[in-house]
């Protein structure tokens, strides 16, 4: 996980706390000395990937028809030209390797300034260093994956809903629900995961569905027109096929009476 700008002053405390709380580690002054120094370092790197992003964003953006032409994916290009440009930015993109860059150079300030003492080796206090950053970040993305996961489930609750609204007014394919559900800014997969519950409380069904077309539009158009645009509604063969012999039969039988 990558470290946000809102992270730096928990990871700064984090930081000053375990050393604090080290046993092999003395720290020689105020332990709020600690904390501009730490915070600036951990700005300093996020500072340099922003003026990277930007670099990469106009790069591309002075490429931008040719892009379009070529029919480019621009988040892939994106990534490709901001890997190929972030040695030149000082910017390490793999996250073990960057959060040991910056524990490095962490500890190397810390000495430099004087502000810790300590008798093990360089190696074990940037390791704790290290551990810190990671062990927050740890954290952090559970407790985001936690609350990502509560939010989720208020938004598939209110676009079930949404959709159940709209079928008790009438019937709806799978295509046209998801349709009006992307129209709510809801995204893909809790979509998908809408649709999926939806027919399994058969509020959505493809044969009623294509039973209810084939009769609000048997008088009005051609038994092939129909069938075209159930199958671009994204209505299988064989259900049409069984709505319409459904109907066929009903049809039979009222003229038998």
């Amino acid at each position: 996980m990558r470290i946000k700008l809102p992270h730096i002053p928990y990871i700064t405390n984090k930081i000053m706390l375990d050393i604090a709380h080290s046993s092999f580690v003395e720290i020689k002054d105020n332990i709020e000395k600690l904390n501009p120094c730490i915070k600036q370092i951990l700005e300093d790197d996020l500072m340099n990937e922003r003026k990277l992003d930007e670099r990469v964003k106009e790069l591309l953006e002075q490429q931008e028809d040719e892009m379009e032409l070529m029919q480019v994916d621009r988040k892939n290009m994106f990534w490709l030209v901001k890997k190929k440009l972030a040695p030149e930015f000082g910017v390490i993109l793999n996250s073990e390797d960057r959060h040991n860059h910056l524990a490095h150079r962490i500890l190397e300030e810390l000495i430099e300034n004087d502000y810790i003492n300590f008798v093990v080796s360089e190696n074990r206090v940037k390791n704790l260093i290290f551990s810190s950053i990671d062990d927050y970040l740890k954290i952090y993305e559970k407790l985001e994956d936690e609350v990502y996961e509560k939010i989720r489930e208020t938004l598939i609750r209110r676009a079930f809903n949404k959709a159940v609204k709209l079928l008790s007014v009438k019937e709806y394919c799978a295509s046209e629900i998801a349709f009006k559900l992307k129209n709510k800014d809801y995204t893909e997969d809790i979509t998908d995961e809408v649709i999926c519950k939806l027919y399994d409380y058969n509020y959505l069904n493809d044969k009623r569905y294509a039973y209810v077309y084939f009769m609000g539009y048997m008088k009005k158009k051609s038994r092939q027109l129909i069938i075209n645009e159930l199958l671009m509604k994204g209505i299988s063969v064989n259900t049409i096929e069984e709505a319409a012999n459904e109907i066929k039969s009903h049809e039979n039988d009222i003229l038998s009476i």
